[in-house]
Parts: structure tokens; C-alpha cells; sequence
């Protein structure tokens, strides 16, 4: 069977005003997942990236970690149905319909912005994640959500369909595509996509395995697993 791994990016710049950058934390991630790859398995035959620059910064430090036990690795590629779902336009969209939510959270914070702090960020990311998904957002947004995830199932299925058999693949991401491809993968209902990306720790691995040519037998093996991450200071989710 063939193989796709999935990777979620390194921690980024939440909080910051440019968020797809790699922090220290986030560098030293990377390169422990190649380093430990390298160690356990074969080079991949294929590397993807999604489009944005913490997906291809994480590809660079696990190739970097991955040469440091003499594996070599293809260059990236880039995928462009690989990109996150447009998340701040998503909460922007939501915030009218969540105003007291908002409104009580600021004020907790002193009158802060609560999506710039890791505790009031979450609930208001469920809640605008699931109007989203349930197509109740009131104000409109540039990408639906059956919209994300067909694209996200059509790479998917492209990827599978130029791998060849007994071949591996690594996908670098964020945690809204990983989710989708499992949903595909293991059949889950929309809601799940939310559950799955929530939980999801910077650059934790997903296995993926199918027959070729045979793109209904894709299935999950493995779910945000950070065998790399052996010191817990190096876990993190945001």
C-alpha cells in the first residue's frame, strides 16, 4: 500500500500581527519531526506544501532535521487546495451574531481584543467555526464550507492518483485541511472537521494508507501522533 503522512505546521505567530511565520518553538518542532523520521523511516518519494509560508518554513526545518541523520529529501511542491480556511474572515463574519460573546470576553481581558488571547480565542472559534460549517454565518465569506473541503478531497485525490504504488508522500498543512482529508478518509460527518482540527498539536503526523488505483480504499492509521516531541515543552496546540 502507499502512504501519505500529514503534517501540521510548526507553532506560528498567534497573537502577532503576522501569523503565518514559525516561531523559535515552532523551528525547533520541524526539525526534531525530520530528524526523527529519518530515523525511524525511508525518505519520502513525494514532499507537498500547502501555500502558505509556515507550511513551507516547517517543510525546510524537517528537511533540515532529516539531513542532519544523512536522508536526503526531495524539494516541496506546492498545493494550493492545501490552504487553511480563510479562519479570520470567518470570525469577523460570525462577530456580529456573537457580540455579547465578544463583548463579555473583552471585558475579562480589560477592554483587549479576545481573539489575539489564547483563552478567549477558543470558544469563539468553535462557535464561529460551526456557523460556518452549518451555513449560518449571517454575513457572507469568500469560501464556503463544502467549498474548503472539496478542494481539499480533489488534491487529495490528485496526490494519490501521481504516487504509484508503495510509494510515500508527506503533506505539510494546517490542522482545517488535515481534518478534511481524515473526514474523507474515515467518513466522518461535517461537524467532525471542527472536533478533528481543534485538537490537532503543532506538527503532529496523520497516516493515510490506500491501494493503487483504488482512491475509495484511503484510510487513517495513525491521528496527531508527536513521537518527536519527546520533551513536553515542545507540545503545543496554538
Amino acid at each position: 500500500m502507499s502512504a501519505i503522512a500529514l503534517v501540521r505546521h510548526g507553532q506560528a505567530g498567534f497573537g502577532q500581527d503576522d501569523y503565518d511565520v514559525l516561531s523559535e518553538l515552532g523551528v525547533k518542532q520541524s526539525v526534531a519531526l525530520g530528524q526523527h523520521w529519518a530515523r525511524t523511516q525511508a525518505a519520502p518519494e513525494m514532499v507537498f506544501v500547502g501555500p502558505r509560508r509556515r507550511h513551507l518554513l516547517t517543510a525546510e526545518g524537517m528537511l533540515r532535521g532529516a539531513e542532519q541523520h544523512g536522508q536526503s529529501w526531495p524539494q516541496p511542491q506546492q498545493l494550493a487546495g492545501f490552504d487553511e480556511f480563510a479562519f479570520g474572515d470567518i470570525l469577523q463574519a460570525a462577530r456580529p451574531q456573537l457580540a455579547s460573546e465578544f463583548a463579555r470576553l473583552s471585558e475579562q481581558l480589560g477592554g483587549a481584543d479576545p481573539l489575539r488571547h489564547r483563552r478567549t480565542f477558543e470558544p469563539l472559534f468553535q462557535q464561529s467555526m460551526q456557523l460556518w460549517i452549518t451555513g449560518q454565518l449571517a454575513a457572507p465569506v469568500r469560501e464556503s464550507f463544502a467549498d474548503f473541503v472539496t478542494r481539499v478531497h480533489a488534491d487529495l485525490t490528485q496526490v494519490m492518483t501521481n504516487l504509484g504504488r508503495s510509494k510515500s508522500a508527506i503533506i505539510v498543512t494546517s490542522a482545517g485541511p488535515i481534518a478534511a482529508a481524515l473526514q474523507l478518509a474515515l467518513q466522518l460527518p461535517d461537524l467532525s472537521v471542527l472536533k478533528v482540527c481543534t485538537v490537532l498539536a503543532n506538527t503532529s503526523l496523520a497516516e493515510l494508507r490506500f491501494r493503487v488505483p483504488e482512491p475509495s480504499s484511503l484510510t487513517a492509521l495513525s491521528f496527531n501522533a508527536t513521537p518527536h516531541l519527546t520533551d513536553p515543552a515542545l507540545l503545543t496546540y496554538r
